[in-house]
């Protein structure tokens, strides 16, 4: 069986799917030969959602087409704000950076509950975090060097000024990096989390090139609509989750009040999708436990803590059961980190 987050219907957007064919085509390749059996998908469409594994094998057959190991920073530096339908082009009409950031959060789970963006103001600071919320497997070093860059790139494009900001990844430093680190900003790999960060609050108030608020209110409509279509097709297993990975709820009494029903139908709406909430939480701290453990400087105890475990050795029984090692063991074997090629 599944884990319950495979169960729950991740997905990628089209618009992603659309990205991989345009780096693919130039070497005589199409979606057929990313995706086989699906050559006619129509990825443009709005609501087009990518299952989360045909996405990743998507990705790692567009890299070994290409011969392109650095898929994931072309990919980003290619992005455009466009691409991704309505919520692009709200961002597109926003009056500021700011602004646009502020709707792209906003909407961003009509495009993909795989990730998530949050933003906040510390110390004079702005951040903006990418969240991932699902295991990407040998494709995830692309997956957020294509978010990552791609957030930087579309800052720049929007505003047509090159930001001051940097990026603080939350994966190895991949081998290709070297010969790619001179076009992107400055890049700090290994960290706690994946975050852009500008030193300076007023470059939220920089203004976009292609304001225009009649149109702006017109596609924001646009959006508040898929996200209610959005909302109404995802299962009930998947907008738990995406509660439970919010920190929106501490049972599932606040979590049913959060989707508007009673803890006895929402028990029941989850069990017809084979899954319990119990499960929904624990795969949830496997997966926070997993990304914490790959990263430096977190001890076990902070690890336990930051996932919900009061008391560390009652973190080391779960763990073992989700990985078959210890949170040593596993923090000890060599990184599979993605060889230059």
């Amino acid at each position: 069986m599944g884990s319950a987050m495979q169960r729950a219907a991740v997905v990628l957007p089209g618009s992603f799917g659309l990205q991989l064919v345009e780096a693919v085509e130039p070497c005589g390749f199409g979606l057929a030969d990313l995706w086989p059996g699906r050559g006619d998908a129509d990825l443009a469409a709005p609501d087009f959602e990518i299952p989360l594994g045909a996405g990743i094998e998507m990705i790692e057959r567009a890299r070994r087409l290409t011969g392109e190991p650095a898929l994931g920073v072309q990919l980003g530096l290619r992005a455009r704000a466009a691409a991704h339908g309505y919520v692009g082009l709200a961002a597109m009409t926003a009056p500021t950076l700011g602004d646009a950031l502020c709707v792209a959060i906003r909407y961003a789970p009509t495009l993909t509950n795989a990730l998530s963006v949050r933003f906040a103001v510390d110390g004079g600071a702005a951040r903006v975090t990418l969240v991932e919320r699902a295991a990407f497997g040998p494709a995830r070093d692309a997956v957020v060097l294509a978010c990552m860059v791609g957030l930087w790139r579309l800052g720049c494009d929007l505003t047509g000024r090159s930001l001051d900001v940097s990026l603080r990844l939350a994966i190895p430093r991949p081998g290709y990096f070297d010969r790619t680190a001179a076009v992107l900003p400055p890049i700090a790999f290994g960290e706690d989390a994946n975050e852009l960060r500008a030193r300076d609050l007023s470059v939220l108030r920089l203004p976009v090139r292609t304001a225009d608020p009649a149109a702006h209110r017109l596609v924001e409509r646009m959006c508040v609509e898929a996200l209610e279509r959005t909302s109404r097709r995802r299962r009930p297993a998947t907008r738990v989750r995406d509660l439970i990975a919010e920190e929106r709820q501490g049972s599932i009494s606040e979590a049913a009040s959060a989707m508007h029903v009673s803890a006895r139908t929402l028990r029941r709406r989850l069990a017809d999708d084979g899954v319990s909430f119990s499960q929904l939480v624990d795969d949830q701290r496997r997966e926070k436990a997993l990304l914490l453990m790959r990263t430096k400087g977190a001890s076990v105890k902070d690890v336990a803590a930051e996932v919900g475990y009061a008391h560390a050795s009652n973190f080391v029984r779960a763990f073992r059961r989700w990985t078959g090692k210890t949170p040593s063991a596993y923090r000890s074997r060599p990184e599979r980190a993605r060889a230059a090629r």
